[in-house]
């Protein structure tokens, strides 16, 4: 089972507003203004109290990164319980990546109780949102059969899936599985002919 990355949720879209005009904002009660100061900060402190702002806020994606904050103890005491917590309430606001990382504490048992049929629901819930890494986690256990029935074609579609996500690993990991298939379509055939010619 593959951790899932841990990176930070960010608005790529360009500054429109001055630093000072974000720090009003924010006091005015906007969670983007919030989680936008916490990004634009190179301060660890600083970036986890405002992201713990715009969380409070319920801005979703900066319950995110705060939860990333307390899993790398970037600017907090890292706190794997606190960290399940915020991506339970990130993930309950549909955050695709929420679902994703908090799928894989569950499946784990990192921060509390391992729950397998949970983490897989959400692994699904996230692959659906177009959520690689949740995508390429889902295949990976498909293809092992951990949690769910073990579905040859269904890891193939799911790592094709994550594969046209531009997820590199995943691509890599589909060619391993349609070369295995081909192999055993090989065998297949070989085993016929052999016992054709037998009769």
């Amino acid at each position: 089972q593959q951790a899932a990355s841990m990176s930070w949720f960010f608005n790529k879209q360009p500054p429109e507003r001055t630093i000072g005009e974000l720090h009003a904002a924010c006091q005015a009660g906007e969670g983007l203004a919030c989680f936008k100061i916490g990004h634009g900060s190179n301060i660890p402190s600083e970036q986890a109290l405002f992201f713990q702002k715009a969380c409070s806020l319920n801005f979703a994606p900066g319950c995110y990164n705060l939860s990333v904050c307390f899993g790398r103890g970037h600017g907090v005491p890292k706190d794997k319980v606190k960290q399940r917590e915020l991506l339970q309430r990130a993930c309950a606001a549909d955050n695709a990546a929420a679902c994703s990382n908090l799928a894989d504490m569950m499946f784990n048992g990192e921060g509390g109780e391992k729950k397998v049929a949970q983490a897989v629901q959400l692994f699904r819930k996230a692959c659906a949102d177009k959520h690689p890494q949740a995508c390429y986690n889902l295949a990976l256990l498909v293809g092992q059969g951990e949690g769910v029935p073990k579905d040859p074609q269904l890891e193939a579609d799911l790592m094709y899936e994550a594969c046209q996500m531009d997820m590199q690993k995943a691509c890599v990991h589909l060619q391993m599985i349609l070369a295995r298939k081909r192999a055993i379509e090989r065998e297949e055939r070989a085993k016929m002919e052999a016992e054709s010619k037998q009769q």
